[in-house]
This record gives C-alpha cells, structure tokens and sequence, in this order.
C-alpha cells in the first residue's frame, strides 16, 4: 500500500482467522493480495518494462506455489473425508497442476520477449498480455469452486473451533511467504509509481 509519500508500505492486517467465516475470509484476502501482484506484473508489461515484469512475475509465481502447495497438504486432505463434495478434491489438484504450468509458460514467454528481435515492444507486451488472460480466466473459475464447493464443505465438516484453528495456520503461513519477500516487493513495486501519483495496492 501507498504511504502519502508515495512509498509502499505493507500494513498489518487484523487476524482474519476470527472472523465469523474464518477460512473464506482468510482465503478470499490472500487470493486478492495475488490477483493484485499479478496486476502490478501487468502493469509492468503496459508500460513494456519487460524486466521489471519478469521479476514481478517471478515472486508471484513463487508466491502462488506456496499458497497452492499449502492448499493441497492442509486443505485438500481435509476435503478427501466430505461426502458427497460438490466436485472431487482430485479436480481441485488438477486445476492446481494447470495453473501453475500456465504461469511457468508465461513466465517463459516472458523471459523471451526481452531478447525477441524483429517485434517492437508493443506488439511484444499485447501478446503477453493475451496469453494471460487465460490464467486469469482459469484462476477465477478455481477461485469460485473454491468458494462454492471446497470452502463451505469444509465448514460444515468442521466445528467453529477447528475451522478458526486451520484458518489461522494458513493465514500465518501465507502471511509468512509474502513477509519474506516485502523488502525485494518494495523494492519493485516502487518503480511502477512513475506518474508520481499515490494510489492503493494492496500487497
């Protein structure tokens, strides 16, 4: 987030974990402080700062995996013992694999753009703006079988106790993972702020 200064700043949220839908609430804020990472890629792309986009790209990715990975040891074995679950816990591993192969793929595209000859920026910056409009097709409809089917079944096979309990380990963890890489995330984040203008990210 933007100080007055223009600076980012990454606050201290207030534990979602107790709130009255402990893991929807912890999930849906950890989804937004990604989908706004990879936002802040784009934005990199738009003004065809392909490295900058690139190193963007790189933290969300491995950003992403972690909070996947956490998702598929923590919450998908849970999952396993619902009867009956809207869709199988198989299809949400599935989705998991296809998103991170089609970030990889984007990361690849970009990683060459910047050494691609006989294309200007532009045109450059255009297809990798398409091709991501996939990801982010797939990681919305992810996101809502996550709220639709994985999350409340979870809730509903848990008491209130244990729910706040899973919810707060994942918030912890994640909290952690973007901890780790504010100092670097500063550090890049800060160089999209050319128009000297402050505005809200929230990261």
């Amino acid at each position: 987030m933007w100080d007055n200064k223009g600076s980012i700043i990454f606050r201290v949220q207030q534990p979602l974990a107790t709130d009255t839908a402990p893991l929807l609430s912890v999930l849906n804020h950890y989804h937004q402080r990604l989908e706004n990472l990879f936002l802040c890629q784009q934005e990199a792309l738009v003004e065809q700062r392909f490295e900058l986009a690139s190193q963007l790209l790189s933290h969300y990715q491995a950003l992403l995996s972690a909070h996947i990975q956490l998702e598929n040891s923590l919450l998908l074995p849970l999952h396993e013992k619902v009867e009956k679950p809207r869709w199988a816990s198989s299809l949400y591993l599935r989705e998991h694999e296809k998103i991170l192969t089609l970030v990889s793929r984007a990361k690849e595209k970009l990683d060459a753009a910047q050494s691609e000859e006989g294309r200007s920026p532009r045109r450059g910056a255009i297809a990798l703006l398409d091709y991501q409009r996939t990801i982010k097709g797939v990681l919305e409809h992810h996101e809502q079988r996550e709220e639709q089917g994985l999350v409340p079944e979870l809730s509903a096979m848990l008491d209130l106790s244990e729910e706040i309990k899973l919810a707060a380990q994942l918030e912890a963890l994640w909290q952690q993972s973007f901890a780790e890489r504010q100092d670097a995330l500063n550090a890049l984040l800060t160089q999209l702020d050319l128009d000297g203008l402050s505005y809200t990210t929230k990261l």
